[in-house]
């Protein structure tokens, strides 16, 4: 299932189906020309190779950095990866990393929280994930305070987070269209 949101200047999607592939594919303009910062590669820092340094990426501590994405071929793919994505040149700092958190979500944490058993725990209906009311805030924090223009991540599910809304509005049309044709 499909779910979408709005929070402060931020539109989001968060969908357990959708890959990072299906978002180059569908709508590649959240990447091109844009400033990546890339905190998680297969749930870990991506270990820069010789032509990634030699295209222009670059490396700050735990951080990779591609100053300019030229083509969706320039961005490694793997599972548990993390993107920041930026109009500008954005400042080096830190970055709390989100992907590998499996209860991560962007979802109202009242509606999450009766699933049943999770970790071993089982949850009291309409309680929220613990924790996750104050990962969401810390969330939505960083990408304000950094001007994040997108957020990506794929991890157990697809998470997209942008100010950029016709970007956004294209994707979740391409989405549905996608859905039809199955």
């Amino acid at each position: 299932m499909t779910y979408t949101g709005v929070q402060g200047p931020y539109h989001w999607i968060e969908d357990p189906a959708l890959t990072l592939s299906d978002l180059l594919r569908i709508c590649p303009s959240f990447v091109l020309s844009k400033y990546l910062i890339l905190t998680s590669f297969d749930g870990r820092p991506l270990q820069l190779t010789r032509r990634e340094y030699n295209s222009g990426w670059m490396q700050q501590g735990r951080v990779a950095i591609n100053p300019r994405v030229e083509s969706t071929s320039d961005i490694p793919l793997g599972a548990y990866d993390e993107w920041f994505l930026f109009k500008k040149a954005p400042l080096m700092e830190e970055f709390k990393i989100f992907v590998n958190d499996s209860e991560f979500s962007l979802r109202n944490p009242l509606e999450i929280g009766g699933n049943g058993s999770h970790g071993g725990g089982s949850r009291i209906e309409g309680a929220a994930p613990p924790g996750l009311i104050q990962l969401q805030e810390l969330f939505w924090m960083q990408l304000e305070l950094k001007s994040v223009e997108t957020y990506i991540a794929r991890g157990n599910k697809f998470i997209l987070a942008t100010t950029e809304q016709l970007l956004y509005e294209m994707l979740v049309d391409n989405m549905k269209l996608s859905s039809e044709d199955i």
